[in-house]
């Protein structure tokens, strides 16, 4: 596949022409701009390298750039840089699990080998316990040449480990009272948990169930980091309906500052450098900054809602894949350990070595029929091995007795451009009554009757233009709602009630749970009362009935 790529695609290609530099090529995309650097050796070389991602994450030892310089080379009668350098160099592999390697050159070679014993595997693979000091190893081979190489992909992976020791061991300092102080609200003991989980993973995906409190859990990591001057900004990347539900619940339970991250592009490229410690992002306005700033950088990211982008080619998760991240909360409410494609996908924000290369984590945990259908799953457990140190997932049967008797959340959901034009051209209405009002101090029936109807339509409006027309359909709210009912099937067994004052309304819901298959019950002022007590009872007893929709109308009748 890497070789067909590397025919259809076309490829700037140029040598590095550097003395000490042979091997080494720069490949050029034009059409992404993307640019990469290539070291090719030979076929099956264990010192091949490419700065891209697939290289590092397919464990083939090849990439479609690779591939490339291979047809480049041929095509031009290049010579193969076959030969060892003369410099050494400690550099990290892809082949199989990720490991730090020593490769050792002409010049100084036996005073190298020397040193290396102590550090290096007589294959040349550090040796676990050499972690601990290998800088020690670093500047002993500055000593004996200068000329010594260490590449910035095996340093990042040795600190990265070495940071993980540091934050393991500084939980053991932080007891829960520090804890209770980090927000200005108490944490339940599971939410402790989850804060702990995600400090000590520095990477990790909190897949709690709906209403247990996982902004409060990402919140309350970002402070603990905050505390102990392991990070200098926060990202938060969410739906455009959450955008300033995150905000307000930053500004309620800390001190920090947060940032809603929106306006035309020249204004959010700005307040991307601004000085607020939180800076919050909708995925659409992310995906649109990256395709021109090409990457975003924070110390530490939150990715609410995740689920929604678990189809991995879309545009919107390449791009979030793009962002530079020291740490990383992602949180989901859905059950990713029953869905595995999923769940890989959602893995690629979080660790992209985890679950190893795309191909074999399907061959190693799908079973599929004669025409491919997956049928079944299998090594299981293997999996849940692998991500328990990365995944954290709570029920709520499973914290039952913590939990306060009910939770209010309230989410702001924007206008689609037709509802904002039909709004204003109410409230210019509303307004010219309002002046009447003021200059005369009285309204007639009829105006007073306009009034209240053009609030209504205001009102309306803001679910849904069909509401008004019946015709259009133009609104935002029906797909949040099934977004949200959405994760709620998912993560369990729960129901659900919906109201709403508008029976159009209720109906356009009504429609979209046909549409999905989900049996629910419709309570409505059409609806006779000897009738009500048969839909509640089939609601309450019938596990397969997941929603009651009501109208406001219908519940005071």
């Amino acid at each position: 596949m890497r070789r067909q790529a590397a025919i259809k695609e076309t490829f700037a290609i140029s040598e590095n022409s550097a003395v000490d530099a042979s091997g080494y090529y720069n490949v050029l995309n034009p059409t992404t701009r993307s640019e990469y650097r290539v070291v090719f050796r030979g076929e099956e070389s264990p010192w091949n390298y490419c700065s891209c991602l697939d290289f590092k994450t397919s464990r083939l030892g090849t990439c479609k750039h690779i591939e490339a310089i291979k047809g480049w080379i041929e095509e031009k009668h290049k010579q193969i840089h076959r030969e060892r350098p003369a410099y050494t160099s400690m550099y990290l592999s892809y082949r199989g699990e990720r490991k730090v390697c020593l490769r050792i050159g002409t010049d100084h070679e036996e005073e190298f080998r020397k040193l290396a014993k102590s550090y290096f595997t007589d294959d040349g693979v550090m040796r676990p316990e050499a972690a601990d000091y290998i800088f020690d190893f670093i500047k002993e081979a500055l000593r004996i040449d200068n000329t010594f190489r260490w590449y910035a992909d095996a340093y990042n992976f040795l600190a990265d480990q070495r940071d993980y020791v540091y934050r393991k061991s500084l939980l053991h300092s932080i007891s829960d009272a520090q804890l209770d102080s980090l927000l200005k609200a108490p944490l339940y003991p599971y939410q402790k948990k989850g804060i702990r989980f995600a400090f000590q993973a520095g990477k990790s995906i909190i897949a709690d169930e709906m209403g247990l409190g996982k902004t409060l859990q990402a919140i309350g990591t970002a402070e603990l980091m905050k505390k102990h001057k392991l990070i200098g900004s926060v990202l938060i990347v969410c739906p455009t309906s959450l955008k300033y539900q995150w905000k307000k619940e930053i500004e309620r339970f800390t001190d920090s500052s947060a940032l809603v991250i929106e306006g035309n592009h020249l204004t959010r490229k700005r307040l991307y450098d601004s000085e607020e410690f939180y800076k919050i992002v909708s995925y659409n306005s992310m995906s649109n900054d990256i395709k021109i700033l090409r990457s975003l950088r924070t110390d530490f990211l939150i990715m609410d809602e995740v689920q929604r982008l678990k189809n991995w080619k879309t545009q919107i998760s390449q791009s979030a894949r793009r962002i530079d991240a020291e740490y990383a909360v992602v949180l989901s409410g859905t059950p990713l350990e029953n869905k595995l494609e999923e769940l890989y996908s959602v893995m690629q924000f979080v660790d992209q070595y985890c679950l190893g290369p795309y191909y074999q984590f399907m061959n190693r945990t799908v079973v599929t029929n004669e025409t491919g259908k997956v049928i079944a799953y299998k090594n299981l457990n293997e999996v849940g091995e692998r991500l328990k140190s990365v995944l954290i997932r709570r029920r709520k049967r499973d914290v039952a007795l913590q939990l306060p008797q009910r939770q209010d959340k309230i989410l702001f959901v924007p206008m689609t451009k037709e509802q904002r034009e039909m709004h204003d051209e109410c409230q210019v209405q509303v307004g010219q009554l309002v002046q009447k009002w003021s200059r005369n101090r009285f309204l007639s029936e009829k105006d007073r009757k306009r009034l209240l109807l053009f609030l209504s339509q205001m009102r309306m409006v803001c679910d849904s233009t069909y509401i008004l027309d019946q015709k259009s359909r133009y609104d935002t709210k029906v797909e949040e709602t099934i977004n949200i009912l959405r994760n709620v099937f998912d993560s369990g067994d729960e129901k659900v009630v919906i109201f709403s004052q508008w029976e159009r309304m209720a109906r356009l819901i009504a429609t979209e749970l046909e549409k999905m298959g989900v049996q629910y019950e419709y309570l409505h002022g059409g609806v006779p009362s000897e009738k009500r007590k048969d839909l509640m009872q089939h609601f309450t007893e019938n596990p397969e009935s997941r929603v009651f929709i009501s109208t406001m109308l219908a519940v005071q009748a």
